[in-house]
């Protein structure tokens, strides 16, 4: 199984600091949240083949690394939104 070598809370400190967008952030812990619910479901032997063979095609997901993906294409998401807010506020401004 993998590891995450960098904390939760490490990365909380970094997303604040470099001043990302809530919708980022709330992107991202939702993309991981999905996968840490399935990974503690596999670790105590609930549904184990169910799961795999439901979710085993997102990449690193059978090795316990899949919530890097989920994560990834939730801030992706969030960013979108983000930025998608903020283009419709400045028009409102302008307006």
């Amino acid at each position: 199984m993998i590891t995450p070598s960098v904390s939760y809370k490490k990365w909380l400190i970094v997303f604040s600091l470099l001043g990302v967008a809530q919708s980022v952030y709330v992107g991202t812990m939702i993309g991981t949240a999905l996968i840490a619910i399935l990974d503690a479901l596999k670790d105590a032997n609930i549904m184990v083949e169910q799961i795999n063979s439901t979710f085993g095609f997102i990449p690193l997901f059978t090795s316990g690394a899949g919530w890097k993906i989920t994560g990834l294409i939730g801030a992706i998401i969030g960013f979108v939104f983000s930025n998608k807010s903020v283009v419709q506020s400045s028009r409102s401004v302008s307006n």
